[in-house]
């Protein structure tokens, strides 16, 4: 439920309140009950969705990496390029130019 929820809604602020509320659970279980569900916590989670579908948006679109930052949800662009390269190994702009 919460997957599903967070790849229709990754390009906004997503926040741990909100999705605990979704999910009508206090936001220490959900987190608890999310990790022992999925490996891994719900920012770590999300933050891989938002980067993975950026990744996507990069080799198959000409969008500019700051309206691909904007539509996975960072209004930040350095952030998101920090972000990027610490789950890719390479900016944005080395990976678009990067062959697939």
């Amino acid at each position: 439920m919460v997957k599903d929820y967070c790849s229709k809604h990754y390009g906004e602020d997503l926040s741990l309140d909100e999705i605990s509320d979704y999910v009508n659970m206090s936001k220490n279980y959900f987190c608890n009950y999310f990790k022992k569900n999925t490996g891994e916590n719900f920012v770590q989670y999300l933050r891989k969705l938002r980067i993975e579908i950026a990744m996507r948006k990069l080799r198959e679109g000409n969008e500019k990496i700051g309206d691909v930052a904007q539509e996975v949800g960072y209004r930040n662009v350095s952030h998101f390029s920090k972000v990027f390269k610490e789950e890719t190994g390479m900016n944005p702009a080395e990976y678009r130019s990067r062959k697939y």
